[in-house]
This record gives C-alpha cells, structure tokens and sequence, in this order.
C-alpha cells in the first residue's frame, strides 16, 4: 500500500502518460515478493534483471531484430538472450535476477506481427518498470525490514520450547512420532 500511494502521488504530479505501467510493474511484483523470505535481496535482484533486460531489449529491438524478416531469423535473434536467461535460472544465485530479466525481456521487445519499433515508447515503458520496481527497495526496507538473526533466534527457541514440552510428557512414544 505505501508504495501504491507513493506511486500514484508521482503519476498525479507529474502526469506521466506511462504511470499505470509503472502499477503493472510494481503490483505483481511486490505480491510475488510480499511471502518471500529475501525480500530486499530478491528485490534488488529484479532490478538488477529489469536493467539487464532493458539493454538486452535495446540491442536486439533496435539493432538486431530490424535486419531481419521472418520467423526463423526472428527465433535465431532472440534465442541467445532467451538462452542466457534460462541458463541464469539454474543458478540459485542468478536465478532472480534471470527472471526478472526473461519476464521484462520479452515485455520490452514486445513481437508483434508487423513488429513496431518506436524508440520512445521502449524508452517510456523501460523507465516506468525501472522506477515501478524501484519503488519497492525503500518499501521492503523501511515499511518491512528483515532482521534474519532474529528471525532464527525465534525459530530455535521456538523449536527448543517444543523439544522440551515434548520430553517433559510421560510418554516417550510421543517424541520419536515427533
């Protein structure tokens, strides 16, 4: 909510014809995010994604995809990208960023038959995902901070408050079901 009503003050402000991809960048997101247990990481690694696509967009948009007609050309241009992309996710220390990269990447480049290339409308559309997932580092931050060593803290003295209220029953039976 604290970025949605961030967001909206920036698009009524400025009234910037791109605001609502901004909502359509951010929305999804932050709900993919909001159960995550690395927010602010996972976050930053979209973003990391989301610039990575942009200037993977930018070349094969605008430099690679208009020298060539047809279908398989269009599939031999894209694949190197898609290719890199995939083999980022089979990496759990890429494998955000890899996503983030292959959602936005084909959102930017956008095939279509006939394709249209209109540097402005990638620059715009490009901008407004960057800013949307900007949006949410100060979010997950500030409005929700991780603190992991509490967080484990809690989970084994809770798991030790349980071993122990299991141990002090009379039947031991209980605890090897445990």
């Amino acid at each position: 909510m604290f970025s949605v009503l961030a967001i909206s003050v920036f698009w009524i402000y400025t009234a910037w014809p791109n605001g609502s991809q901004v909502f359509g960048a951010m929305v999804p997101i932050c709900a993919l995010l909001g159960a995550s247990d690395r927010q602010q990481a996972d976050s930053l690694d979209f973003l990391y994604g989301i610039l990575l696509a942009t200037c993977g967009g930018l070349i094969c948009g605008y430099v690679l995809l208009p020298q060539v007609s047809g279908f398989p050309l269009m599939v031999l241009v894209v694949s190197p990208f898609v290719l890199i992309g995939l083999y980022g996710t089979t990496r759990p220390k890429t494998a955000s960023i890899a996503v983030g990269f292959l959602v936005y990447f084909f959102t930017l480049i956008g095939l279509r038959n006939p394709m249209q290339f209109d540097l402005a409308s990638y620059l715009n559309t490009a901008f407004a995902n960057i800013i949307g997932i900007a949006c949410l580092l100060p979010a997950f931050r500030l409005v929700f901070p991780q603190n992991h060593r509490q967080a484990a803290r809690h989970l084994a003295r809770r798991l030790a408050e349980s071993l122990a209220q299991l141990a002090a029953r009379p039947q031991s039976d209980r605890l090897l079901q445990w």
